[in-house]
């Protein structure tokens, strides 16, 4: 069920550093190998862990290491919106990271790659979901928050992001939630904006036709005696980059200029011969 903007306002956006997140992440793992059982640890408001250290392993039977992590589990508090990562799934999200854990937690990332400690991570979605909020408010985007996707939209516009995705890339790389929201902010803002330009690029090089946005996608539309002829271009083609976006700007140049060439004798109005992409 969709929470109100009334129960979404009570939820305060992050504001934690990303060195204030590694500095607790280390500060855990040291405290868990010295106490030598499953402990629970607050990262950051909205982020906990449980880690289960190499030396409890080896001394406890699974059976009752699992009966332990889920006692531990019932420290964590309440989330709203909580999702339940472990570091060992890394490759499953075949994400590219800049530095996981592996590196910037040094040895304890060594031995959690190698399976010898355990570590689960509980990430409350609520809390990324107030910083998108926060971010996004004055640059008029709405944000429609969902998992796995969430949808950014300005005005006909609309733009998305796995938040799943991206709350498991933040964990991975040691970093905080206000971290995470600053970026996906400035993604969908950037993305939108990117939409926005082609957009009226494309219809001030083809005046002669009618342009429309329909949700996702671009509606070229030439009139003719007697009907009509439309041409659809999906906007989210543009996404993953410059050059991405300039090969789909050439392709759509291209259906774009054999169809108005195609339809040139039957038409009224006057065909550019070109446009720079």
């Amino acid at each position: 069920m969709a929470r109100s903007p009334q129960a979404r306002a009570r939820v305060e956006p992050p504001c934690t550093s990303n060195a204030q997140v590694r500095e607790q992440w280390l500060e855990a793992l040291e405290l868990s190998h010295a106490t030598r059982r499953v402990t629970h640890h607050p990262i950051e408001p909205g982020v906990h862990v449980i880690i289960v250290p190499a030396s409890y392993l080896l001394d406890r039977k699974m059976a009752l290491v699992e009966a332990d992590i889920l006692a531990t589990m019932g420290q964590v508090p309440r989330l709203e919106r909580g999702v339940r990562l472990g570091l060992e799934s890394i490759e499953e999200f075949g994400l590219s990271l800049a530095a996981d854990f592996r590196e910037w937690m040094g040895d304890y990332g060594r031995l959690v790659a190698d399976g010898r400690v355990r570590v689960m991570v509980f990430v409350d979605l609520a809390r990324l979901e107030a910083g998108l909020i926060d971010h996004l408010r004055k640059a008029e985007v709405r944000v429609d928050f969902n998992s796995p996707l969430t949808f950014f939209h300005r005005g006909g516009l609309i733009d998305y992001a796995n938040v799943l995705e991206a709350a498991a890339a933040m964990v991975f790389e040691g970093r905080a939630l206000a971290d995470a929201a600053a970026r996906l902010a400035a993604e969908a803002t950037a993305r939108l904006q990117l939409y926005a330009q082609t957009f009226f690029r494309l219809s001030n090089f083809y005046p002669q036709c009618a342009w429309r946005i329909e949700r996702d996608t671009f509606v070229m539309e030439l009139a003719m005696p007697g009907k009509s002829i439309s041409l659809a271009l999906p906007y989210w083609e543009l996404r993953g980059g410059a050059a991405v976006a300039q090969r789909v700007l050439q392709a759509w140049r291209e259906r774009i200029e054999t169809l108005l060439r195609e339809v040139a004798p039957y038409a009224h109005a006057g065909v550019p011969r070109t446009y720079a992409a």
